[in-house]
């Protein structure tokens, strides 16, 4: 059998080829390769951008949180600032009432005692706790004289209204006035170791009678060079205008006299036919508490209330 002859190829092809596939298989490997490089970069790049992005959002949140804490602030701040002012506007409203309220005073003024009617009123004050004022006539008793210690040792204001309170024998001449008033100063004098700065002519300083006006008029200088002050009186309790007023009506009378007094010198009376006066006087002071008065003794320095 006759042998068939294969040919033999070159062995520097075979070497080539053998070449060419591994260049191509490295090629392709590094390409390969260099791709999965570009891929792991691109992901990690697009990572980093993602967490760059969520970054900036981040900051971006932050810093309008910020503006928001800031407007906020600032809102705040300026709401602050009103309410300072409305607290300022207020307070000074307050201090203007406080001041209005505080000099809107009343002095409570009695004449005519010393009686049993004069201690009960006395108990009265010392329970408020508040000064008053008596204009008194001559009561030269154990009792009488109590009294008038009393009302100094308490720190009320004593007031001479004449001894007798008689109007036909102390206004028929300045001196008929004079010795009258002078008796009863003597008996101040002697229970209190002071004579009085203060007076009240009995009636008040003006009359519907001439002579009666003259003679007033002429011991008011003699008052005064004596160093005296004389009060009369712009509210009127009336309690001695008939025996039978009662406590309402006098109360009644005190609160609408004092309407629109800043300064009330209020007159009433602790003589012994005057029990409704001392019933009235607790309502009378609570009332006029309520009206934003303080109350007060007379003195020769208070503000003048003359009907002359």
């Amino acid at each position: 059998m006759k042998k068939i002859k294969t040919k033999k190829k070159p062995y520097f092809r075979i070497k080539f080829r053998k070449l060419l596939l591994v260049i191509i298989a490295s090629f392709l490997l590094i390409m390969a390769t260099g791709h999965a490089k570009e891929l792991v970069f691109a992901n990690d790049a697009q990572q980093e951008i993602k967490e760059l992005k969520d970054l900036v959002k981040e900051l971006e949140e932050i810093n309008e949180s910020h503006k928001d804490k800031e407007e906020t602030l600032k809102q705040y701040e300026e709401k602050m600032d009103r309410l300072k002012k409305e607290k300022e506007r207020l307070k000074n409203e307050i201090e203007t009432l406080e001041e209005k309220e505080s000099s809107k005073v009343a002095y409570l003024t009695f004449d005519d005692g010393p009686s049993q009617n004069t201690k009960e009123i006395l108990d009265i004050l010392k329970e408020e706790d508040i000064e008053g004022t008596f204009f008194v006539n001559k009561n030269d008793t154990s009792y009488g004289r109590k009294m008038y210690k009393r009302i100094v040792d308490e720190g009320h204001a004593l007031g001479n209204h004449t001894s007798t309170h008689e109007y036909k024998n102390i206004y028929k001449s300045k001196e008929a006035f004079m010795k009258d008033f002078n008796n009863m100063e003597q008996l101040i004098y002697e229970v209190v170791d002071e004579k009085p700065q203060i007076m009240r002519f009995p009636g008040g300083s003006i009359s519907l009678s001439n002579q009666r006006n003259q003679v007033i008029g002429e011991v008011i200088e003699e008052l005064h060079s004596n160093g005296y002050t004389y009060f009369d009186w712009n509210v009127d309790a009336k309690d001695a205008s008939r025996p039978s007023l009662s406590k309402h009506e006098i109360v009644d009378n005190v609160l609408e006299g004092t309407k629109g007094i800043d300064n009330a010198v209020i007159l009433m009376h602790d003589s012994s036919a005057r029990d409704t006066t001392v019933e009235a006087l607790p309502e009378i002071i609570s009332k006029l508490e309520k009206k934003g008065y303080t109350f007060k003794a007379l003195s020769k320095d208070s503000p003048p209330v003359k009907f002359r």
